[in-house]
């Protein structure tokens, strides 16, 4: 009996491992703890990678607040020393399109468009030189915008760790990603700050989240080798001993007294 309860117990531990992680079509994202202030700078590497001009010296900073229940207010400033800035892309997830990123996205400030696409160095309109992947994300522009650019919006989806890309207005091969880029931030990150990434906004609200498929299928495949292996012990248990009869009694001590005659 405790082997085959062992062996239900591994045959539920080879289906939790055989379950596959974390992927592009169902990333778990990282939240970012609010209020939340802090900066990237392409002075150090594990931060931001930047090129041409901005190689050193360009830098975002950020200022987030809010709540469950009235939504957050996302603010970046951009600052360098060195030439002015075309665009700003932010990573959302693929359920962010053009046509529903204006209910996501309201109250916009410093810049007078927004759009989102999947982005590359080739598209649209090779407007993203050095951008080392694509990336879906919005697009937040406004002509040639001297820094410093401060740029913000109030969204009721919270914000997590993720990838940017920002583009000089002059020059093509100035421009500036978040060292991390491409890669998933995951929780007990040996980084505790995720220096590689800035907070974007999430397309989940806190409502929206639910248990990862592991942990759900893991407590049911453990239930479930529970339920067999009961049912198997009950099943080889020896049947309990049915007590004599009146009769039994009576017919026994019959023979007995017949046997002593």
């Amino acid at each position: 009996m405790k082997r085959i309860g062992f062996i239900a117990i591994c045959a539920a531990c080879v289906a939790l491992f055989a379950l596959p992680t974390h992927s592009s079509a169902a990333i778990i994202p990282v939240p970012v703890d609010v209020p939340a202030a802090g900066s990237r700078s392409s002075d150090y590497s594990n931060q931001i990678v930047g090129g041409g001009q901005w190689a050193t010296g360009w830098g975002i900073s950020w200022s987030i607040s809010g709540d469950n229940v009235n939504g957050w207010d996302f603010t970046y400033t951009l600052t360098s020393e060195e030439r002015s800035l075309s665009h700003l892309i932010l990573q959302v997830s693929a359920s962010v399109t053009s046509e529903n990123v204006n209910s996501l996205v309201t109250d916009w400030r410093g810049f007078t468009s927004l759009t989102v696409a999947d982005f590359s160095p080739s598209g649209p309109g090779q407007s993203n030189p050095g951008l080392p992947g694509t990336l879906h994300g919005m697009k937040l522009e406004g002509g040639l915008l001297s820094f410093p650019v401060a740029l913000s919006f109030h969204s009721h989806k919270m914000p997590v760790w993720g990838d940017l890309y920002a583009k000089d207005g002059n020059n093509p091969e100035t421009y500036a990603y978040n060292a991390g880029f491409g890669q998933q931030p995951v929780p007990g990150d040996p980084d505790p700050y995720f220096r590689g990434w800035i907070p974007v906004l999430d397309t989940l609200s806190p409502s929206d989240i639910i248990p990862e498929p592991a942990s759900a299928v893991i407590w049911g495949v453990l239930g479930a080798a529970g339920a067999a292996g009961l049912a198997l012990r009950r099943r080889n248990r020896v049947p309990a001993r049915t007590p004599w009869s009146e009769e039994n009694r009576k017919a026994i001590f019959e023979i007995v007294g017949q046997e002593r005659r």
